[in-house]
């Protein structure tokens, strides 16, 4: 093998697993062409300092649906005409 662990391995079942879970959710609505859907990924953990300092693990926070406050209207309005 090439240091890989096997791909029965129950830690990379269940990432197959939450990756499924967010292809589904993506696909839900169609494309990105749209303002109610958003992905962010938010730094967990750091390596590295001063300059070097990289995130080494992100949370990914994908949100579909719902309605858009006051703020984001705003946004969406200033981003737009960038």
């Amino acid at each position: 093998m090439s240091g890989r662990e096997s791909d029965s391995d129950p830690g990379d079942l269940e990432h197959a697993e939450k990756l499924r879970q967010v292809k589904a959710v993506l696909k839900e609505g169609g494309n990105f062409s749209g303002i109610y859907m958003k992905v962010q990924l938010k730094p967990l953990k750091w390596e590295g300092e001063g300059e070097e300092e990289r995130p080494v693990e992100a949370l990914m926070i994908l949100k579909y649906g719902g309605v858009l406050t006051h703020a984001g209207r705003k946004q969406v309005f200033t981003y737009s005409t960038i």
